[in-house]
Formats: structure tokens, sequence, C-alpha cells
């Protein structure tokens, strides 16, 4: 007999993206389903950061049970209904100065819980580098290099903080999508939300009518958000930049196809 889980899954998703699928199962749960090639690893590893920072205080969908279904990893989540702020900003383009000060009320606030049991952040970085597609032999080892001399830090982090991952719930804003959070530098953190806003590539699927007023408030959006964070957490410019061309660097290990020219524009700061 199958599982609720199993008959979950033999529906349509209501959602998917480059690493997975997500399914309805019933009103108050999702199942986060990763596709055939994405490790099981990494799924539990997600698990565990979700869990995690949920404990520490930071508003995250709370974990259930882990499942595997024809050889995919999954995840029981809770089931944030809501908008993101992504979404919020194609149907309404006038409420941007709103959506980015809440964006950066939220990972302000995420920036003040101090939690060590995460993934170290640099490590993180320093493997996501040494994979990265692109880089010439001169431009990985200056990277890794500068990455090393970086203040560290063991604040909870995102690793991924864009204006996607943040639901507008009737319970307030939940940060979703976990899979690269680690303990690390604030600052870090900001510089890979300031290469989201200003180079990634919108997840493929919108319409043009919805690229359009997102490309068009990418800039404005951007200036907003640091402007927030700046009045909850002041932080000197220079050192913002300094973090940059090293998630930059990291970026490319993704592959994200429209990105690579970019991210290296941003490298060669170093190198």
């Amino acid at each position: 007999m199958a599982t609720d889980v199993e008959r979950a899954v033999l529906a349509s998703p209501i959602a998917s993206g480059r690493t997975a699928e997500i399914y309805a199962l019933g009103k108050r749960q999702i199942i986060k389903l990763f596709l055939a090639d994405f490790s099981a690893q990494a799924a539990d590893r997600e698990a565990m950061i979700t869990r995690l920072v949920g404990e520490a205080g930071v508003r995250a969908p709370v974990v259930g049970q882990l499942v595997t279904l024809s050889g995919r990893r999954g995840i029981v989540f809770e089931r944030i209904d809501g908008p993101s702020l992504m979404e919020n900003l194609t149907r309404q383009p006038g409420s941007i100065s709103i959506a980015a000060h809440h964006f950066a009320t939220v990972h302000a606030a995420m920036h003040l819980c101090p939690l060590s049991e995460l993934p170290p952040q640099k490590e993180y970085l320093a493997q996501a580098i040494e994979h990265a597609p692109g880089l010439t032999p001169v431009q990985r080892t200056a990277v890794l290099a500068q990455l090393a001399v970086m203040p560290g830090g063991q604040v909870v982090c995102h690793g991924d903080f864009h204006p996607g991952n943040v639901i507008s719930s009737a319970h307030g804003l939940v940060t979703i999508d976990w899979m690269t959070g680690t303990s690390g530098n604030p600052l870090a953190d900001v510089a890979r939300t300031v290469l989201m806003l200003r180079v990634a590539a919108l997840p493929p699927g919108l319409a043009a009518s919805q690229r359009l007023p997102i490309e068009r408030a990418r800039g404005t959006f951007l200036n907003i958000y640091l402007r927030g964070y700046r009045q909850q957490h002041e932080f000197d410019q220079k050192a913002l930049d300094a973090w940059l061309p090293i998630v930059a660097a990291a970026r490319l290990a993704e592959q994200i196809p429209g990105e690579e020219q970019a991210l290296l524009a941003m490298v060669k700061a170093i190198a």
C-alpha cells in the first residue's frame, strides 16, 4: 500500500527548481524531493542545517522526516504558504521599498544568531573554489590565498539569501532553502546577496512579463537593501568589497548558464 508521501509524489509538483521538486503533503506539509543526480548526503545536510537554525531562533520551516523514493532523497517540511518577496515584486513593482527593507531586516536579524554547529563558511567557500570551472590556476591560487586571510565568524549565514528564498506568510517572513547555510562572517553572506542581486540568472520558467520588472528593480532593490542592512549592522564598504571576488569564484562552481562572464570579471579584482 502506498504511503502518504508516495501518493503525494504521484501528483504534479507545486514548484520546481534547479535541485529539487516540491510536492504538497496535505495542507500543512510539503516534500522537497531532490533530483536524481543530487546526493543524499547534501539533502541530509540541508535538513540538519534547517533544524539547527530554527532551534537558534531563525524563522525557517519546521523539518519533518527524511525519505527516499526511487533513489531520490527527500525532506518533509512544514508548508509555508504565501508569495516570496520576488513574487511580490513581480506582482506589485511599487512595493520595492517595503520589500527591500523587510529583506534587509530578516538578513540582519539572522546575523545576530551565533551558531558554531553549522558547517564552517570558509571551508565551504574553499571547497567550491577548488572545484570551480573557468578559473585559471593563478586565479584559483590568488582567490584561495585571499580567502585564507579574511576574518571568520560564527553567526548564522544563509549562503544563498535572495528575494526568492524569503516567503511572506500569514505568520511573518520565513527563510527557506538552507542547503548552503554555514557558520561564518556576516559580510561574506551579504556579499553573496550583493552578487545574486547584481548578476544571478533568473529562475527558468519566468515569463517575459515577470522578468522585466525584476530586471528593472535589481539596482534599486540592492541599494535599499544595503542601506537598510547598514542601519542595523554598520559595516565598512571596503570590507564588503573584499569578499565579492571570493563569493564570485565560489559561485562559478554552480555552473549557472549565463553567469560565467560576469563572475570572472569580479574575480579579476584579485587576479
